[in-house]
């Protein structure tokens, strides 16, 4: 059983079954497996990452210890409290694409606790390079944005592919919890995100116009309800709402 934070663990033995072992001496916050880019029976190659914007890979994480990076997105992210790199995750047909899932906290100036001027979390679709295992900066693809965070904690993050092919994405509520944020539609503080791989919204979410709601994608518009939205909308992307992280 691999558990991605116990990248940096001690050896220890725990219930019957069950042993702690080091992998690597990076330290990670969290990681996920991909099939090797190169095919050939090669494999699975392990990635992990941290929260300051590194992403490591491991070609042979049963055996070795070694890293490469591939990737180095320090600069655009604001990690103070909670906030950085939350998630990586690959395309479910990795194979092919080569599509690798961020989810980070986009910097502004001072990386203020701001309901108003506090950095926004970010995903974005990149692509990597088969052949050098670089997730190439340059490929970002900016899927969605979420709205101003309140404080540095309460950040969520998870990024995970479902059964049904749909990507999922949770949020915190970003510090707002007093202010009833996560239980606010017209935002995505405090959500459980379902999107197609593309970063648009099924027309079977639950808060749709074809589920009887005036449903408006909010990813585009700073995580909020655009000014121009119909009476009574809310954010279409939300598939459950009410969580503090």
């Amino acid at each position: 059983v691999w558990i991605p934070c116990l990248v940096s663990g001690r050896g220890t033995l725990h219930k019957e079954g069950f042993i702690e072992e080091l992998v690597a001496s990076e330290r990670a916050f969290t990681g996920a497996f991909i099939p090797h880019p190169k095919g050939g029976g090669l494999p699975p190659v392990l990635l992990i990452s941290n929260k300051r914007g590194g992403v490591f890979a491991m070609t042979d994480p049963d055996n070795s210890m070694e890293t490469q990076q591939v990737l180095d997105i320090e600069y655009k992210l604001c990690t103070n409290g909670e906030r950085g790199l939350q998630a990586v995750e690959p395309h479910p047909n990795f194979a092919e694409n080569y599509y690798i899932y961020l989810y980070y906290t986009l910097f502004r100036e001072g990386c203020e606790e701001d309901p108003q001027f506090g950095p926004r979390n970010r995903l974005s679709r990149f692509v990597m390079d088969p052949d050098t295992l670089q997730i190439m900066d340059e490929t970002e693809e900016i899927l969605l944005e979420g709205a101003p965070t309140h404080k540095f904690y309460h950040n969520g993050g998870a990024v995970k592919f479902g059964n049904d092919g749909k990507l999922y994405v949770t949020t915190g509520d970003g510090g707002g919890d007093r202010l009833g944020t996560s239980q606010d539609l017209t935002n995505l503080h405090g959500v459980v995100m379902r999107l197609n791989d593309d970063g648009t919204v099924p027309d079977d979410n639950p808060f749709t116009t074809q589920r009887g709601y005036n449903g408006v994608p909010c990813g585009q518009t700073n995580g909020q309800l655009p000014s121009d939205a119909p009476q009574n909308a809310v954010c279409s992307e939300i598939f459950a709402y009410g969580l503090r992280n």
